[in-house]
């Protein structure tokens, strides 16, 4: 091989070293940056239920009727409630310390107030309730309930602390696949008992709360109707109106439309609700 061959060969080996690092610093970098985008993706793209409009069913109605707001941890802080001309009904208010809900805050338009205290010790909860009417407490209005909890977290029984002698008062929860399938309130006054069972049955996608950090058992609990793991189908008691939930989804497989068929022996109606998400 002549020194022009040699020459040429070396510059060929040199030309080929520096492209072969190129691809090498190209692909890592692309893979950092897919990474990147990858965990960028999902930490701002979990869906938040943010608005609750209603349609009535003759469609002369359509408002906003509820409205979310959450913190940074995905957690609710504020429900606002509105009629149906746009005037605020009430707000729920929600306070935590840690991981834990202290407190809910009912503000009524008319000055009333209705404020849930809660207390946790392991899988237990004491739940205290007190009423003021016009910001002036009434007597005989606050009352404490002792809420136990499941393995998982999950409420299966309710009651209050102190009840007239021989009246007890519960109220039991059960589940399948993280859903609230039987909730059954059960009075006993002396030999006396009687039972009421609602039932709920379910889809199989994701609830419009189903990104909400707000401890499940207070959404089971208070807002389950609206979807907490997957979305209520049918629900109620055998022997009150029972209602029927079908849904349009979105996309990405959540709620993006409701109607409520409400069937019992004496009537049918039927209302609509259209679901809006925020991305955090």
């Amino acid at each position: 091989m002549c020194p022009t061959q040699i020459r040429d060969f070396e510059m060929k080996k040199i030309v080929f070293k520096y492209l072969v690092i190129a691809v090498v610093v190209t692909t890592a970098f692309n893979s950092c940056k897919k990474d990147k985008d990858e965990d960028e993706e999902d930490h701002y793209t979990v869906k938040l239920l943010k608005g609750i409009t209603h349609i009535s069913d003759d469609k002369q109605y359509k408002y906003d009727q509820y409205k979310f707001e959450y913190d940074e941890q995905d957690r609710i802080t504020k429900i606002s409630k509105f009629f149906f001309d746009g005037e605020l009904s009430y707000i729920v208010s929600f306070t935590y310390e840690r991981d834990d809900l202290v407190q809910v805050l009912y503000s009524f338009s008319s000055g009333s107030t209705e404020m849930y205290e809660y207390t946790k010790s392991g899988n237990t909860i004491t739940q205290k309730y007190t009423y003021n009417g016009d910001g002036v407490s009434i007597p005989g209005y606050t009352t404490t309930y002792t809420i136990e909890l499941n393995s998982d977290g999950l409420p299966v029984r309710r009651e209050p602390e102190e009840e007239e002698s021989g009246n007890t008062n519960v109220e039991t929860f059960e589940y399948q696949d993280g859903n609230l399938t039987k909730n059954a309130y059960i009075f006993t006054s002396g030999d006396y008992t009687e039972t009421y069972t609602n039932t709920y049955y379910y889809d199989d996608k994701k609830g419009t709360l189903y990104n909400c950090k707000t401890p499940k058992w207070y959404l089971i609990m208070y807002l389950n109707d609206w979807g907490v793991n997957n979305n209520v189908t049918e629900g109620g008691h055998a022997f009150r109106p029972w209602t029927v939930f079908t849904y349009k989804y979105d996309n990405e497989g959540f709620p993006a439309e409701r109607t409520h068929n409400f069937l019992g022996q004496m009537h049918e109606s039927e209302s609509n609700e259209v679901f809006t998400y925020t991305k955090e």
